[in-house]
């Protein structure tokens, strides 16, 4: 047995060069790495391609070389990082379920060949540059999926696009759109015409919590309204129907759990997040039996530089988050099986389960209903 298997290590520059390099090695031998650096989203990019191959990651990012923060923050990583006897016992702590401190999910088989052969050879996806885009990035072009990479940071969709195209030989475009703006949606159908787009991904429009809906103006609702409503209706639209006119597709939209009922401090992002789910379980039913294939994600509570940077300094525990390449993964492996994903988290999460069961008997015979009321009315 490899003696560095199990083992810690903590490697500081790890966004880059000789420190990134050092970081793959280690974690190819069974080390979890605390991947640390200035540069968060290297860091961040570094520790994502590391999980997405199997191995175990977190990113630590070091705001100043000196400062307080920076050290606590490192030893906070490390303790994340720190290798957990693995569990699988009705009732165990899902928290130290595998090799890190970390929720984990227990992913199911993909197909890759027949994902690929569905839903490629391109894919795009909104919201790209870090985080769970980033992931979805990591796991298409593992499978040879060439990208079309969304965002409004140009600079770290090319720094993406460059790193998959040299490991995994596929090709990328990097698009520049903010999708708080009326009509960018379209405009992604329309800037991709001369590609063959299978799957349009969805994973823009998250949103800082604390947030006072009448303390705050009106168009920073509107903004949020036209991300998470007007430009996935939008994007659904013009993809689906490439998608229905070339006979395969599919599209995954990155929801959250805030959409499973009202969240204060969170009113319109947990209100257009409930219309993302409505909105992919009414698609799902009309799509069926057309090839073309919908899942929406009520995403949990993920460890992702967006997380940390909203929480900075307010003391939480990242190990109640769940790993953003799993989430991604089991999406992926969701799409043209499942309505809805539900994962479980927040207070009344023991009744997920259940919740996701019961919404999808719902849809099945809601679904029954209005083929044999469209049956009868065309009589």
């Amino acid at each position: 047995m490899d003696t560095l298997s199990g083992k810690v290590a903590v490697i500081t520059g790890a966004a880059s060069g000789i420190g990134r390099a050092c970081a793959i090695a280690l974690a190819r031998r069974g080390t979890s790495v605390v991947v640390a650096d200035i540069d968060g989203q290297g860091a961040g990019s570094t520790a994502t391609e590391i999980t997405a191959s199997g191995g175990a990651a977190t990113a630590a990012w070091l705001r100043t070389p000196t400062s307080f923060p920076t050290i606590g923050g490192l030893l906070s990583a490390v303790l994340y990082a720190v290798p957990k006897q693995a569990s699988s016992a009705p009732g165990a702590d899902p928290r130290t379920r595998g090799t890190t401190l970390m929720r984990k999910i227990d992913l199911p088989e993909l197909d890759q060949a027949a994902f690929t052969a569905k839903y490629g050879p391109w894919a795009i996806i909104a919201g790209a540059s870090e985080g769970t885009g980033a992931c979805y990035a990591e796991q298409l072009a593992a499978m040879g999926i060439n990208l079309v990479l969304v965002s409004r940071r140009k600079e770290a969709l090319d720094a993406l696009g460059l790193r998959l195209q040299d490991q995994y030989g596929i090709e990328y475009r990097s698009l520049t759109a903010d999708l708080t703006e009326a009509g960018a949606g379209g405009r992604l159908v329309e800037a991709t015409a001369d590609l063959d787009i299978g799957l349009y991904i969805s994973n823009a429009g998250a949103d800082g919590a604390g947030n006072s809906f009448f303390g705050a103006p009106v168009e920073r609702s509107l903004r949020l309204l036209t991300m998470n409503a007007a430009n996935v209706l939008e994007a659904s639209h013009g993809f689906g129907n490439r998608f229905l006119a070339r006979g395969k597709g599919g599209i995954v939209i990155m929801s959250s759990g805030a959409g499973l009922g009202g969240q204060p401090w969170l009113v319109m992002y947990s209100a257009t997040k409930a219309f993302e789910l409505n909105f992919v379980e009414s698609l799902w039913a009309e799509l069926d039996g057309q090839n073309v294939d919908i899942v929406g994600i009520a995403a949990p509570i993920m460890d992702t530089p967006t997380l940390r940077r909203a929480t900075e300094g307010l003391g939480m525990d990242y190990s109640m988050a769940y790993d953003p390449a799993d989430v991604c993964a089991l999406a992926l492996a969701n799409l043209g099986k499942e309505p809805l994903v539900l994962v479980p988290d927040g207070p009344d999460e023991a009744k997920i389960p259940q919740l996701q069961a019961d919404r999808k008997s719902r849809l099945v015979a809601l679904a029954e209903w209005g083929k044999a009321y469209t049956a009868a009315a065309g009589a």
